[in-house]
């Protein structure tokens, strides 16, 4: 492999690993936020983006989650902590991959230096 596509390579992966790092705060933000969650009356809800909508929080227990192809199943507060605890763990995972792979990469290209 030629210098140029291992620096290619190198900064996909760094790319690659900022990303994970980032859904794993996000993951574990989302987590701490679940465990807080109450029933709240005139609060505001995150509707996406920057926008809120004043609202009120009338079941704090049970959530609804996409499974992917936006299709809800009804989950309890419980089992969704579960799957954000499964998710990150999945993620760490990936992380460490990357950075042996990182690593890898930059051994490789600091022998072109020699």
């Amino acid at each position: 492999m030629e210098k140029s596509e291992l620096l290619e390579l190198y900064y996909q992966l760094k790319e690659e690993y900022a990303n994970i790092i980032q859904k794993i705060a996000e993951y574990q933000l989302i987590k701490e936020s679940l465990k807080e969650l109450k029933k709240q009356e005139n609060t505001y809800i995150h509707f996406g983006g920057s926008i809120f909508v004043k609202g009120s929080i009338l079941d704090d227990e049970k959530l609804l989650v996409n499974i992917g192809d936006n299709i809800f199943v009804e989950k309890n507060k419980e089992e969704v902590i579960k799957i954000l605890e499964s998710t990150i763990k999945e993620l760490e995972k990936i992380k460490e991959e990357l950075e042996k792979e990182i690593e890898n990469i930059k051994s490789k290209l600091q022998a072109f230096e020699e």
